[in-house]
């Protein structure tokens, strides 16, 4: 049941600060949801509900020539982002039951461990992961490679390359 609840307030987390991005961007950046005014609650709700769609559509708008690749690192982008917040949103509910029997101590203990969880342990963990998310970059780099050709040609390419030396 903990693990189900950290998995629904880490989606609602990166959802919310979606949402938030999008309504304080600055009037040129703003997306489109909210560059007619404020937005209404309803599309707010929907912004949260639906970020890791938006976010793979602006990618796939983001390179005509190769819009699979900037999908790729999109949904890789989006499990690692949500991956880690859920596994230490995870981890302050675990401590903060463990910490009380009572209900609204566990709340309260809760609320405070996510907030010192987001605000100075995720930025330590994100850098500590950078070298296997870059192992996983680097995974997704080669399966789809930048420019028009496809991986096997490359490999080709370059073993040729190394014959004739």
């Amino acid at each position: 049941m903990i693990f189900a609840i950290s998995l629904l307030l880490s989606y609602l987390f990166i959802g919310l600060t979606r949402a938030a991005n999008g309504i304080t961007a600055a009037p040129g950046q703003k997306p489109a949801w909210a560059s007619d005014g404020p937005p209404s609650l309803g599309v707010v709700f929907g912004v949260i509900a639906t970020w890791p769609a938006a976010r793979i559509a602006e990618a796939r708008r983001g390179n005509p020539a190769n819009p699979r690749r900037d999908v790729a690192f999109s949904v890789m982008n989006a499990m690692v982002e949500f991956t880690l917040l859920a596994v230490l949103t995870w981890g302050a509910l675990e401590l903060a039951v463990a910490v009380s029997d009572n209900v609204l101590v566990e709340v309260l203990v809760s609320i405070g461990l996510i907030f010192l969880v987001l605000r100075f342990v995720l930025p330590i963990v994100t850098v500590k992961s950078a070298p296997a998310i870059a192992v996983l970059g680097l995974m997704l780099d080669r399966m789809f490679p930048s420019s028009g050709q496809n991986a096997t040609e490359r490999s080709d390419a370059s073993s040729e390359g190394d014959k004739s030396a």
